[in-house]
């Protein structure tokens, strides 16, 4: 579970045999567009957790 989400449920349906699970082409674009969206809302969090701190410190930065 990387980025907070399962694939398990959240794309589907999966194939499967009696080891393994796995997508169909047309779920494999689906798991990928939301493993894109986990990791774009991801570095979105950290920028404007680190962004306010970066214009704080520049702002205050010495000036020759």
């Amino acid at each position: 579970m990387r980025f907070g989400i399962n694939l398990i449920e959240a794309v589907g349906p999966w194939a499967s045999d009696d080891v393994r699970l796995w997508l169909e082409a047309r779920e494999q674009a689906k798991a990928r567009r939301v493993i894109a969206d986990a990791q774009f809302d991801w570095w979105k969090k950290w920028i404007s957790l680190l962004s306010p701190v970066a214009s704080v410190v520049i702002a205050y930065w010495p000036s020759s």
